[in-house]
């Protein structure tokens, strides 16, 4: 799938983002299916540099239109895990649990290393049903606008 296009003619910056002073990058899901993966990547120049992890990643349910299941929130420190597998979090309690740690400056749950600063987009992946995580075709994804990373 193509990256979004900008559409608009007048913006010539991209949208930055400063980790290094606290800033996250707030991205906000729904699914209208379950999935057993979902990924989120890293992407500069069309090839994966890491994995957004920290979130709710492994076996995620569909989101339904009550108030407190309608989207799921990834909210991103500029951190990425180098390996897909070893960033999956299997519950919203322990992507909570990996998030309080990191606050409370206990050793990682999940290894991350900050992104360097660039300009990259994030690819979002959900494996469909019955989806074989090997197979290309198996994924549903989405792209995001590209965006800068200055620190």
């Amino acid at each position: 799938m193509k990256r979004p296009e900008k559409t608009d003619s007048n913006s010539t910056s991209l949208t930055s983002y400063n980790f290094d002073l606290g800033e996250k990058l707030h991205l906000y899901v729904r699914l209208g299916s379950p999935t057993a993966l979902l990924k989120c990547e890293l992407m500069k120049d069309d090839k994966v540099v890491g994995y957004v992890s920290r979130f709710h990643n492994a076996w995620v349910p569909r989101n339904d239109n009550s108030h407190d299941n309608y989207d799921y929130s990834i909210n991103w420190n500029g951190h990425v895990a180098r390996d897909y597998r070893k960033s999956l979090s299997p519950s919203a309690a322990a992507a909570a649990a990996a998030v309080a740690a990191d606050e409370k400056g206990l050793p990682p749950t999940i290894k991350t290393y900050p992104a360097e600063p660039g300009v990259y987009h994030l690819r979002l992946s959900a494996l469909k049903i019955f989806g074989n995580a090997e197979v290309n075709e198996d994924w549903e994804t989405w792209n995001s606008f590209e965006f800068k990373i200055v620190g």
